[in-house]
């Protein structure tokens, strides 16, 4: 039987690759997220037939001695780690929007091409300007069946809090929940809690509840929670809309006529 393949992997990385590689092969990992000391690395591809390695390890004469394998160029792009950041695609999946108004079935026609299986919404009731881009569901259909819930919804008594823990008990607990409307409409310490416990895999946040949130808040410690400081209508082409909207309405009401834009 003939000898089996060494190889080195420089950082810790997703386990399907892993896996590949042991079929074949011996496999050494430097099981971090951290960049391998330079030390370490040298000591560690003494003998290897491979390294499988990121673009922030220096594979220089030095580490291709110490191995005697071939040459690699590899850059540099600061402190980049494999599994760092990794979400999940969209393809495929199923899209839920809460609020069919204007937002939401903006958010809707812009998914629509990215290779979505389903987009679902809920709303008071059914739209008739959906049709052939979303289904109408239930609120209940439509938290269980999501696999990214986009909150578009304005804050209203009945909306107020209604994204909490009876929610994210029913949820997917591979579920992303994004919220770019009004904080108050999510409980922050059940999401805290759905997100601590792995009730579902992520949230987004561009709005919160207070805004801004008080340094510290438990949410900012999670990884797997993404906050943003109310930005989206960060551009400049929306804030000069919005000037626009402002300046005529205030036209229309001193003049009493309907200004037109």
């Amino acid at each position: 039987m003939s000898k089996a393949l060494k190889i080195f992997v420089t950082r810790r990385i997703p386990e399907k690759g892993i896996e590949i590689l042991k079929e074949k092969c011996e496999v050494n990992v430097w099981d971090s997220d951290n960049v391998i000391s330079r030390e370490e690395l040298l000591s560690n591809v003494s003998g290897v037939d491979g390294i499988f390695c990121t673009i922030s390890d220096k594979i220089d004469k030095d580490v291709l001695d110490a191995a005697g394998i071939e040459a690699v160029k590899n850059g540099e792009w600061g402190d980049w780690k494999p599994t760092w950041l990794c979400g999940s695609n969209i393809m495929d999946k199923t899209i839920g929007i809460f609020g069919f108004g204007r937002v939401g079935f903006g958010v809707a026609r812009r998914m629509k091409p990215f290779g979505i299986k389903r987009i679902i919404y809920n709303d008071l009731t059914d739209v008739g300007y959906a049709q052939g881009l979303a289904q109408y569901v239930s609120f209940d259909e439509l938290i269980r069946e999501s696999d990214i819930l986009c909150i578009c919804c304005g804050l209203t008594a009945q909306t107020r809090r209604i994204i909490a823990k009876p929610v994210f008990d029913k949820m997917k607990n591979t579920s992303v929940i994004i919220n770019t409307s009004r904080g108050a409409i999510i409980n922050h310490d059940d999401l805290y809690n759905a997100l601590q416990s792995g009730d579902i895999k992520a949230a987004g946040l561009d709005v919160t509840d207070p805004e801004p949130l008080p340094f510290g808040h438990p949410l900012m410690s999670l990884k797997n929670c993404v906050i943003l400081p109310h930005m989206g209508t960060s551009t400049i082409e929306a804030r000069d809309r919005m000037t626009v909207n402002t300046a005529g309405n205030i036209i229309a009401v001193l003049s009493d006529f309907q200004y037109t834009l």
